[in-house]
This record gives C-alpha cells, sequence and structure tokens, in this order.
C-alpha cells in the first residue's frame, strides 16, 4: 500500500513525499530489511530537506541511522546525516521555531551519534558523546534512551573493560522494570545474558533467557526470534549436546534464510565446523575449509581453521605451513568479533604442533581473557573458560605449576557452568599436567572420569582421546 500511495502523490508535494517514504522505511525495517529500508530512508532525508519541516528531517535521519547499524554498515554515512540532522536542529531553535519534543530529539540525536562514531571506528570520540547521550537521557528522566545509549557503549567496551561493563550491564538490570519498548527491552536483555556468558554466571544466563524467550514471543519479532535461536545453539554446542546444537545450527540457518537480507551461512559453517570436531569427523570437512580458504573472503577465520583441522588429523607440515605466513606477522590480528575464536584455533594449532615460541606469544596476547569465557562474537559460540588454553600453552612452555592452576580453574568454571564438553576437556588437560608431573594413577583417573562421561554424551573425539591416553 506504501509503494502505491508514493507512486499516486503529487511530485510536488515534498512533505506528503518525504512522510511517506518515512512511513514505508519503518515498514520495511519491521520486516527485517534493514539494507533497503536505510535506502528508502536516505529518500526521505532528501525529501524532508525541501520542506521546513524539522521532526520529519531529524526523524528520517534517527530513522537511517538505526537501519544502518543493524546490518553492520560502517555509520560513516550514518554519522553525516546524523550530524546534518543536529544543525538543522541547532538551526531551528535558533531562529526561535518551535520544536515539538525538541528535548527527546536531541537525545535521540546523540544516541545515533554516538553509534555512529563507535561504527564508523572514530574510538576517539565515543567517549564524550557517551557522556552527552547519558546526560541527556537523564535530563529528561526517559530510560528507554539510557538503556540505549548503556547498550551502545557496552558493546564497546565489554571484551576488553569487564569492570566499566559490569557497572553499566547493573544499570540495565535496575532499568529494566522501567524500559517500555520491547525492542529495546530485547537489546539490553541480550547484553546482559552476553555478560553472564563471558563472566560465568549461567544460572543467571539460563533466568535472563527464559524472560527474553517470553518477551520476545509477546514481540512478535523475527529479528529477535532469530537472536534467541542463536543463544540457545550456543548454550546446546557448550553444554556438549552435540544433537540439539546441530539440530539448532540448522534451524537458525533457517530463520537466517526467511529474514531478508540475513546471510546465515557463515556462522552455520562455524558451528557445523565445531560440532563436527566434537564428532571426531572433521576430516570430512577438509575439502570443504580448503575452498573457503581459497576465496580470500574467507581467510580471516578458516586459514587457522584448516590448520587445526590438518594438525587435528595428522598433517602437521602442512598445518605448520598454513600457519606460518601468521605467525611471521606476530600473530597480529584484527581486533573484532571473531578475534577469540581465531585464537582458539592458532592455539589448538600451535600447542598440537608443539612451537614453543608460537605458544609464549600466543599466551601473552590472550592473557587478557583471563577470568572469562571465550565467546564468538555477541555469543554465537562458547568455548568455555580461557585458562584452559592458557594452561595448555604453558604445558607446550613446560611451565607445569602454571599449566595445573590455569586447568584447575578452566575445569573448576566449565563444570559449573554446566559443560559436559569443556569440562571434560579441561580434564583431559589437566590429566596430561599431572602426568608430566609424575602423577600416572592420579591422570588415569582424570582420563577415565573423561572416558565414561564422554561416551555417554556422544563426544566422540574426547572419548577417543581419553582412550588413548589410558592405553
Amino acid at each position: 500500500l506504501l509503494v502505491r500511495a508514493r507512486a499516486l502523490a503529487p511530485t510536488d508535494d515534498a512533505h506528503l513525499l518525504g512522510d511517506l517514504a518515512l512511513r514505508h522505511g519503518i515498514a520495511q525495517t519491521r520486516a527485517g530489511k534493514n539494507v533497503t529500508a536505510a535506502r528508502t530512508f536516505e529518500e526521505a532525508i532528501e525529501l524532508a530537506g525541501d520542506t521546513g519541516d524539522v521532526v520529519l528531517r531529524v526523524e528520517a535521519a534517527l530513522r537511517h541511522e538505526d537501519a544502518s547499524w543493524r546490518p553492520g554498515f560502517s555509520g560513516a554515512t550514518a554519522l553525516r546525516h546524523v550530524t546534518a540532522a543536529r544543525q538543522v536542529l541547532d538551526d531551528a531553535i535558533t531562529a526561535g521555531v518551535d520544536v515539538p519534543g525538541e528535548l527527546m530529539l536531541r537525545a535521540r540525536l546523540a544516541v545515533a551519534r554516538f553509534r555512529a562514531l563507535a561504527l564508523a571506528g572514530r574510538h576517539d570520540e565515543i567517549n564524550d558523546a557517551f557522556e552527552e547521550a547519558r546526560r541527556l537521557a537523564a535530563e529528561i528522566g526517559a530510560p528507554n534512551i539510557e538503556a540505549n545509549v548503556l547498550s551502545v557503549f557496552i558493546g564497546q567496551v565489554m571484551y576488553h573493560d569487564f569492570a566499566a561493563a559490569g557497572d553499566m550491564i547493573a544499570r540495565l538490570a535496575e532499568l529494566e522494570p522501567l524500559i517500555d519498548d520491547n525492542d529495546i527491552a530485547l537489546h539490553a536483555l541480550h547484553d546482559r545474558i552476553l555478560h553472564a556468558t563471558l563472566v560465568g554466571d549461567f544460572e543467571e544466563r539460563r533466568t535472563m533467557a527464559r524472560s527474553m524467550a517470553e518477551l520476545q514471543r509477546r514481540s512478535h519479532s523475527s529479528f529477535w526470534q532469530f537472536i534467541r535461536a542463536n543463544q540457545e545453539a550456543m548454550e546446546a554446542f557448550y553444554e556438549g549436546d552435540l544433537a540439539e546444537a546441530e539440530r539448532l545450527a540448522a534451524y537458525c540457518n533457517d530463520l537466517a534464510d526467511e529474514l531478508p537480507e540475513e546471510d546465515g551461512s557463515g556462522t552455520f559453517g562455524l558451528r557445523m565446523f565445531m560440532i563436527r570436531r566434537e564428532q571426531d569427523r572433521l576430516a570430512a570437512m577438509a575439502p570443504l575449509i580448503r575452498h573457503v580458504v581459497d576465496r580470500a573472503d574467507g581467510s580471516a577465520l578458516w586459514r587457522p581453521g584448516l590448520a587445526m583441522l590438518l594438525a587435528e588429523t595428522g598433517a602437521d607440515a602442512e598445518a605448520d605451513a598454513v600457519v606460518e605466513p601468521i605467525r611471521e606477522a606476530g600473530f597480529e590480528l584484527p581486533l573484532d568479533a571473531l578475534w577469540s575464536t581465531v585464537m582458539v584455533f592458532l592455539i589448538e594449532t600451535t600447542v598440537h604442533l608443539g612451537d614453543r615460541n608460537a605458544c609464549a606469544t600466543l599466551r601473552e596476547r590472550f592473557a587478557p581473557l583471563a577470568g572469562t569465557n571465550v565467546t564468538t562474537g555477541s555469543g554465537l559460540l562458547c568455548f568455555g573458560r580461557a585458562e584452559r588454553y592458557l594452561g595448555m600453552l604453558s604445558y607446550v612452555l613446560g611451565e607445569l605449576d602454571a599449566a595445573e592452576e590455569f586447568l584447575g580453574l578452566a575445569l573448576e568454571g566449565d563444570d559449573s557452568g554446566g559443560s559436559v564438553l569443556w569440562a571434560n576437556e579441561s580434564r583431559l588437560w589437566l590429566s596430561r599436567v599431572r602426568r608430566a608431573q609424575g602423577h600416572a594413577a592420579e591422570a588415569d583417573a582424570m582420563a577415565e572420569v573423561v572416558r565414561l562421561e564422554a561416551e555417554a554424551a556422544g563426544l566422540a573425539r574426547l572419548a577417543r582421546l581419553a582412550t588413548e591416553a589410558l592405553a
């Protein structure tokens, strides 16, 4: 209907055309067509510029920014539109124009500018933008705006400043009963669930996940249904339920296919790679992974993935050759959403190869993650406690006391989180350390526990490794 209305509207009525374009973009956003909506909102911005309607001009810029961040656009274009809209609002107020809801528009513009700066990579400016947005939210007493501000900032600090993130997560929890916008409430819950995953509070995570599932059902949002399914897939794999993890991986991929402009193939491929590994069926994926690595857009994640696959299937020399360019670069990797996953693949490979120099460098780079669970992006996969990887690296370096301490912490954390998979991975590595320390009986007892629990859970790779350790 909106397409038809836009086609029938008088071509000389910029206000009507701009309003219809705005409404059309909102409808496209609700349908999950954010890329298309962003283009439609740009049309609305241009049309609104030919009118004296300040609110329409600002609203179009705000909607464009909101549609732009969801697909992960760089933020530069949104920032340009938001900056121009702020100037339009300032000029109107200076000219004595009465703009309805001026303070709320300023607060929303501050949030949009803050997020656009972050996505544009202008990190030296985001602290001031954050303070401005939060001040305006407090000034007008708007829980929705404050929660939105906090969610954006949490996304910037979650992985490198846990103390700051923790304070903001606590504030989000305080705001929860006051938030009356379902989308903002769901985003806030998503942030809190991710933080609980990172710090290992899985009981709290499961409680919040139930709340989020109920809110998502009431909202009828396809986007948040997709996010919830991804959270469930992450937890199934973390717990070691491979059959459920595979079912949910396929379900998430199907949901992605139903969402316009959403490509779930990369996430599906990563999940199946890890599932097949734990099923001890990784070798069958070698031809596919080689094909992906040969494509430039797949090299950042899948070159380390191929190296791990080769190392675990006995092709050590080839694995070493695949890692060589990354090693020569000093393991300097982009600090993006895949950084921790790439590091896990590299650690697994270099530990298997016994490359002491590489292990020393990787331990130094991975050390800041101590005390957290290792996750992919916004919680697509969880690899358990970071201390397991630090313990593995210490083992190769011959620092057995450090390895024992790290792996003991990992076992405790993985076990308390309810992960049969990662608790037994940590236990198996701890048994190797105890054997190297001369405690063969204790090592055998640990390996036997791993064998029994892995066999019961269908974790074929772990069961095989534990059986080999007992031979």
